[in-house]
């Protein structure tokens, strides 16, 4: 039967959807279903994955594969969600996982900026994560299928501890995100190579890019792209719409290094812990800048 054998399961904001577009140029890769699929994480999901009648389960999901060796699903709330790791490898003891990493201050501020531009963010960066450090993970609390739990998602350490404490390294890849995005071929290939696979050309892709300006030097602005909703809202008038739509006209929104000081010993005990896991951290000059400035 169908089923996913290969995960992109995070992190979010670290590249996973243009990844996903790339290696599922592999002609042993099928990877043209939804990218989100969300199957081990929602329970209605979960429960008919196998039931043809559902049309998300995998029989309908996967109906196109023609004996690819993998089928890719790339979830990134597999990645802080420990529950459906346990339900993955309960399904596919072989499963093979693959985890971008990034900079978390870069990721941090890449995250609360896409909540920004979807119309969820009505304070200030500091305010808002603070606040956000209160609430602890839901996976039913959610913005139009979007997450907050700013720092939560980029506790890498925390989560792939986890990870490592029911799935053998040898079927974990851990890739960089500057890598990725600097040197691609060579990522893609390094991919294939843990995958046991020929090598194969792929195109590179660029997606769900956060448009910003934030450099730790200079400390240049952070924006996201404006829109005006009334226009929206009388195109779309009488039709079922996203409550972003109804959000003002959106401020461009700035964060500068000095405003995440207060974040300061969560990054230093994130490097410490992910180094402690054999992690390489050199990529993370804006973390390092905070924390050792």
């Amino acid at each position: 039967m169908n089923k996913p054998n290969l995960f992109i399961a995070g992190f979010p904001k670290c590249g996973s959807s243009a990844l996903h577009k790339m290696i599922s140029q592999h002609s042993e890769i099928y990877g043209d279903s939804f990218k989100e699929i969300q199957t081990y994480t929602v329970d209605r999901k979960y429960k008919d994955r196998f039931n043809p009648n559902f049309k998300f389960s995998y029989p309908n999901l996967y109906s196109q594969a023609n004996g690819e060796k993998y089928l890719l699903d790339s979830s990134t709330s597999y990645s802080v969600n420990f529950k459906a790791i346990e339900r993955i490898i309960q399904d596919t003891p072989e499963a093979k996982f693959i985890y971008i990493l990034r900079d978390p201050l870069d990721r941090l501020i890449s995250h609360y900026l896409w909540m920004c531009s979807l119309g969820f963010v009505e304070k200030e960066f500091k305010a808002e994560i603070e606040s956000d450090l209160k609430n602890s993970y839901d996976y039913r609390v959610q913005y139009w299928g979007n997450y907050k739990n700013y720092v939560y998602h980029g506790n890498y350490s925390f989560h792939l501890q986890n990870l490592f404490s029911i799935v053998d390294r040898a079927n974990v890849l851990i890739i960089d995100y500057q890598d990725l995005k600097h040197d691609y071929s060579t990522v893609v290939r390094k991919i294939f190579d843990f995958l046991g696979l020929e090598q194969e050309a792929v195109k590179q892709i660029i997606s769900n890019a956060t448009k910003k300006g934030y450099n730790p030097k200079t400390r240049s602005r952070l924006q996201v792209a404006k829109y005006r909703a009334s226009r929206l809202r009388d195109k779309l008038k009488g039709l079922p719409v996203s409550p972003q739509i109804n959000h003002p006209l959106k401020k461009v929104v700035e964060v500068q290094l000095d405003q995440a000081v207060f974040l300061k010993d969560i990054m230093a005990e994130e490097i410490q812990k992910t180094q402690d896991l054999g992690i390489s951290t050199d990529s993370w000059r804006s973390t390092h800048a905070l924390v050792n400035g």
